[in-house]
């Protein structure tokens, strides 16, 4: 395999949505043919990275038993462990990019690798060139995917305060015969009062009011 550099490549320790590094960038290249280990892994060494090198799946896996590197190059068929099983473990884990390096063009194995949550699928032998921005892009649409799923969650938590201040309110209005406008400003008065979160004082009432259906 011949190892090659182009121009115009963004260095591999580049944040491309930061747009700063504070250290090189960690592959794991895994592969059973030694030869793809040394030439993907001397190249990728060339251009910046810091490169972790497995023979197989399992030791793949405890390779990253600690510590997780930012993406992973992974040939899709190895004995024992094969390359889309590797990828679905070490998603399960840590959500790691993975980018399959694989003989075989064929279409079902590309689709396959796509439902296993490949971000890119290169052909043997690919040059350094080509494995580059495929890694950088994985990267860097994992993170987008992860500020996704953090947005989600931060969405997710703030309808749930919603629903339970919505409930909190109509326990107010049922209990002090307060009008809707009053019970929310009743609860909010409170929140003041006690230098506390709107949110907080909604979940006490809930569960002070599962205490008495409980003991009712």
């Amino acid at each position: 395999m011949t190892e090659e550099t182009a121009p115009g490549i963004p260095p591999p320790g580049t944040d491309l949505t930061a747009g700063a590094a504070a250290r090189a960038r960690i592959v794991l290249v895994v592969d059973d043919d030694p030869l793809i280990l040394v030439t993907v892994g001397d190249g990728l060494r060339r251009v910046g990275y810091e490169v972790w090198s497995a023979a197989g799946g399992q030791e793949a896996m405890a390779l990253t038993q600690q510590t997780m590197p930012d993406v992973a190059l992974v040939d899709m068929r190895m004995p024992g462990m094969s390359g889309l099983e590797l990828a679905e473990a070490l998603l399960d884990r840590a959500h790691l990019p993975v980018v399959f390096l694989s003989a075989y063009d064929d279409l079902e194995l590309v689709r396959e690798a796509a439902t296993q949550g490949a971000y890119s699928y290169l052909v043997k032998p690919a040059l350094i060139r080509h494995i580059v921005p495929a890694l950088e892009t994985a990267m860097v649409r994992a993170r987008d995917v992860a500020e996704i799923e953090g947005e989600q969650d931060r969405l997710r938590g703030v309808l749930e305060g919603q629903q339970e201040i919505s409930v909190a309110v109509g326990i107010v209005m049922e209990r002090q015969r307060m009008s809707r406008v009053a019970a929310f400003n009743h609860l909010r008065g409170e929140a003041r009062n006690h230098r506390r979160k709107l949110r907080e004082i909604a979940a006490e009432y809930l569960a002070a009011e599962e205490r008495l259906n409980r003991g009712a």
